[in-house]
């Protein structure tokens, strides 16, 4: 029997009701959510990713580190800059690259794009008729409610910021509502090396704590396990659609409960 199966399931009304009951004053709250799997179905930076190596827009800027990467794992280093980040994918599918560094190298490997030309590629992106990035109807309610009762709503995630704050936008976030990987720049120029810790795990919890300036975590919401961290930071820690991982370690969040549709 895993965790979560003793624990309360909720409806948006219903959280928003307890929310409510908190007796913590909305104007002075803020809401996180993860992006990936809780705020949109599927992996933006995955995706995006996925569609840069098919258009072979992973530049040169980007072979060392790839090949430093593959070299690693023991995977060939020839080959394309694209044809080795698709191997890094690959692997990172497969099980044999960790979650936080394939995270990372899709943070990186677009050195030598401009953040427009990122921007305008996560764009073209997303409004592919194939994408899989869809936002959970559901779970929308409570962010218009948390919104219009003046609480800061957030995303943090472990996908590229740009990539991040393309799939959040019509959501209604901003940049400044957004913290996710970060790759440096040189003179609007993304180069190959993260300008800080990508937010996973304990780092999202820190990523959190700094936007939110002092005000109260009243409510997080998450589906994986590397969200725990920022989950046990909330008055109220909702799993959205956990995935096993996260499952199995929920018992272990104070006061979680499951989202339930409906």
């Amino acid at each position: 029997m895993s965790s979560r199966d003793a624990l309360r399931a909720l409806s948006a009304t219903q959280i928003i009701e307890r929310l409510e009951r908190s007796g913590v004053a909305l104007q002075q709250a803020g809401i996180v959510f993860d992006a990936d799997g809780t705020l949109w179905s599927g992996d933006v930076g995955e995706e995006a990713c996925q569609a840069a190596i098919e258009q072979q827009l992973i530049r040169e800027e980007a072979r060392a580190p790839l090949q430093r990467e593959a070299a690693e794992l023991g995977l060939s280093t020839r080959g394309t800059p694209s044809e080795l980040t698709a191997r890094l994918l690959e692997a990172f599918r497969g099980g044999r690259y960790s979650e936080l560094r394939a995270c990372e190298m899709m943070v990186w490997c677009y050195a030598g794009l401009s953040q427009s030309e990122l921007r305008q590629h996560v764009r073209h992106t997303l409004a592919r008729r194939t994408s899989r990035v869809v936002p959970y109807r559901p779970l929308l309610p409570l962010v218009d409610w948390a919104r219009e009762r003046g609480a800061r709503c957030l995303v943090i995630s472990a996908s590229p910021q740009i990539v991040v704050e393309e799939a959040a936008r019509s959501l209604g976030f901003t940049a400044q509502d957004v913290a996710a990987g970060r790759a440096r720049h040189e003179h609007d120029i993304i180069q190959p090396a993260l300008s800080c810790p990508v937010p996973y795990a304990e780092t999202k919890a820190t990523a959190g704590r700094a936007l939110l300036e002092g005000r109260a975590w009243l409510a997080c919401f998450g589906d994986n396990a590397f969200d725990a961290a920022m989950l046990r930071q909330a008055w109220l820690p909702v799993a959205v659609r956990p995935n096993r991982r996260l499952s199995e370690v929920l018992g272990t969040v104070p006061g979680a409960v499951l989202f339930r549709e409906g």
